[in-house]
């Protein structure tokens, strides 16, 4: 069977899944035999030993003991991970994918995979009480020794084999009772899988998903049990009476050689990936607070609601005159688009000039003068910046000082425009005199008055900005105001001024207001003006518009985001409705354990939220259930059933997690049979695998909730 992810994933990929893939011969000592026999009229014709029969013993090699280091392509879950891994079921995948079935368990369970993989915990081995991944390192030819006690497999071990080295557990026997593997269940535990990636992408700490054939070993047991665990792919040749019967009362220790071996631990917590997310989905998508209380029919309560509406938060505020007062604050955040407002031609020099008296209400915005006054505040904390933007500074005084009334500098002509040289310098440079040496003709012009300057701004700017691509500083002071503008150094109550706009486990989405960046950014240019020359050393500087501006964006609070630094979070615009296209976050920082911000040039139709991929993976689904997939025409495709109740196929007793898988009462694979309408004879390894994989979860947040 093959089940597809949608290609718009970035993981997407084709996966086919089969019961098996059993080889010619299993793995041991043959012997090929040659004979001759002649016949006349059907009859048997006497030879004596003129043809002796030929033979020729050979061996089909197969991994017996122990793995090469390349024969386990991933497990899950990773290898010394924590986390919520009570609904996980264990897997480990095999490069070789027809490995599970090249031994044979004994001559009476023929054809089953020789493999289990056992989930063990703290006090179920001998040698390792605390689940930390040890075993006992042997030679094969004392795996099979008899001790008091112990169980130990029935093999024969050639003498070419008995000095290899290999490594077994002793697992109580009480242990190896409640989880070993019947001869039905050992057929469902083992798959294998053929992978055609879209793209090749490796998850931090997970499975990078290549192309091929690879066979994949289940686990039975959910480890529902805080603490920590140890996964063993162990052998199951020479125990093939114990899959019948449980070991006896004088068994103590069950012996099994252990081919791969890694840790987990699962913690406790209600930290479920969907669960979350869908929790994050189900209120305000928008960056404000709510409103309180009941609405009053008032022009003062429907203004405030209004405000709460829009994003804005009341706060204290002192005036100059030193009263007391409340005034309104959005940081550059907002829930709606925000206004255009006019923009003052000249930087506004004190923060009192942007702030916004609301007459009718007689209370201040106070908005644009804080960001004002913080773009001026981080400036100051800067000594590198102060220090660039006063060298600047101080070289634009001196070249303005070098125009208006020295002329051109030493080395050649003042590159200005026509009209600032006519206007300004108001001399030429004429052919050398008698003398060789150039002299000019004319009288250098008084300094010209503020009025005089004003009408040649654009030709003075021009004239600087050639003068600024010869210097380091105007680069270094964009660069500054570059990762202003991405809010870098902006402290976090700027941008959410209350708590409860982003409580926990919540996103929020939101518009960026240029105004208030406008702002940010006039602060922060204001350092060091003294007088109006200082307007043309800021207006000459490169622009930082050069670069897209950040206009949209979202913050999300949650567990999810220290549980999964990794989190993919992907956005995406419909031009025209047509074939979507990824946005490209311009700036994607974890402000906290718990906080994440995304900052994007463009306005998302839609934003994905997937979790990061860890390869494939299997388990059950939250609140006991598992999401039935189709196994027709869609294969693959989730159908929006569920089969509930999964706890009730658990073996007794349920505290140990494991799970009935195709045998003793009530089997899920039998359940699942007849949940999607396959015929239990017909419902293989394949089947069980496709129903318990856990694909990446992803939720999108669509077009009406981002905008």
């Amino acid at each position: 069977m093959t089940t597809t992810q949608p290609a718009s994933s970035p993981s997407a990929v084709d996966l086919s899944l089969h019961d098996h893939l059993r080889p010619g011969l299993t793995g041991g000592d043959y012997c090929l035999i040659l004979e001759h026999t002649l016949t006349h009229d059907l009859k048997p014709v006497a030879t004596d030993h003129y043809f002796d029969p030929v033979r020729q013993p050979f061996r089909v090699l197969a991994p017996r003991f122990a793995l090469d280091g390349d024969a386990v392509h991933a497990v899950h879950p990773p290898p010394h991970a924590a986390g919520a891994f009570a609904a996980t079921l264990a897997h480990c995948t095999l490069t070789q994918d027809s490995l599970p079935w090249q031994r044979d368990i004994d001559q009476q369970h023929r054809g089953l995979p020789w493999l289990a993989l056992l989930v063990l915990r703290d006090g179920e081995i001998r040698e390792d009480p605390q689940a930390r991944g040890t075993a006992t390192a042997r030679t094969a030819g004392d795996v099979a020794k008899a001790e008091t006690g112990v169980a130990v497999p029935d093999l024969t071990v050639a003498k070419d084999e008995a000095a290899q080295p290999c490594r077994t557990v002793d697992v109580t026997a009480a242990a190896f009772t409640a989880l070993r593997p019947s001869a039905q269940d050992l057929r469902s535990l083992a798959h294998v899988r053929n992978v055609t990636p879209h793209e090749v992408r490796a998850a931090p700490g997970g499975e990078e998903l290549k192309a091929g054939y690879f066979a994949t070993v289940l686990a039975n047991r959910l480890p529902n049990r805080p603490g920590q665990y140890a996964a063993h792919l162990v052998s199951l040749e020479g125990h093939g009476a114990l899959l019948d019967k449980p070991p006896g009362p004088a068994v103590k220790h069950v012996r099994l050689v252990s081919l791969w071996s890694w840790t987990f631990t699962a913690h406790k917590g209600s930290a479920h990936f969907p669960a979350l997310i869908r929790r994050m989905a189900s209120g305000d998508l928008l960056l404000r607070r709510a409103a309180q209380g009941k609405e009053e029919p008032t022009e003062a309560d429907r203004e405030a609601r209004r405000r709460l509406r829009r994003g804005y938060v009341p706060l204290a505020s002192r005036l100059g005159s030193g009263e007391q007062t409340l005034a309104w604050y959005r940081g550059p955040l907002t829930s709606v688009v925000p206004p255009e407002i006019p923009r003052p031609k000249d930087p506004r020099p004190l923060s009192d000039h942007a702030a916004i008296y609301v007459r009718t209400h007689g209370v201040f915005d106070i908005s644009y003068s804080a960001a004002w006054t913080l773009g001026r505040a981080l400036a100051l904390a800067d000594a590198d910046y102060i220090a660039a933007m006063t060298r600047w500074r101080t070289h634009v005084r001196h070249l303005l000082t070098r125009m208006l009334t020295a002329g051109p500098p030493p080395h050649g002509r003042w590159t200005a425009p026509p009209p600032l040289r006519d206007q300004l310098t108001g001399f030429h440079v004429t052919d050398p005199g008698p003398g060789g040496a150039p002299h000019a003709t004319g009288t250098p012009p008084p300094r010209a008055p503020h009025a005089e300057l004003s009408e040649h701004t654009e030709d003075i700017v021009a004239a600087l900005r050639k003068e600024a691509a010869e210097h380091d500083e105007p680069e270094d002071i964009r660069a500054w105001l570059r990762q202003l503008q991405l809010l870098v150094p902006v402290p976090f109550p700027y941008l959410v001024p209350d708590a409860a706009m982003l409580p926990p486990d919540s996103v929020r989405f939101f518009h960026l207001d240029p105004s208030w960046l406008k702002a940010l950014d006039d602060g922060a240019r204001s350092i060091g003006a003294a007088g109006h020359v200082e307007v043309y050393a800021e207006q000459s500087l490169p622009p930082v518009g050069a670069d897209p501006a950040p206009v949209a964006g979202l913050l999300m609070r949650s567990r999810l985001i220290d549980a999964h630094p990794d989190l993919v979070i992907d956005a995406f615009t419909t031009p025209g409705r047509g074939k979507p296209t990824l946005v490209a976050p311009l700036r994607r920082a974890q402000l906290a354990p718990d906080i994440l911000l995304c900052l994007y040039g463009s306005v998302p139709d839609c934003v994905v939220v997937r979790e990061p991929g860890t390869g494939i993976h299997f388990g059950i689904d939250d609140g006991d259930t598992i999401q039935l997939r189709d196994v027709t025409s869609h294969c693959g495709k989730p159908t929006g059933t569920f089969l509930r109740n999964i706890s009730s196929h658990l073996r007794n007793p349920p505290e140990h997690g494991v799970l009935n898988i195709a045998s003793g009462t009530k089997p899920l694979a039998a359940a699942l049979a007849e949940a999607v309408k396959v015929p239990p004879e017909r419902f293989g390894s394949a089947h069980l695998a496709l129903q318990l994989l856990n694909a990446p979860y992803q939720f999108t947040f669509p077009h009406g909730d981002t905008r």
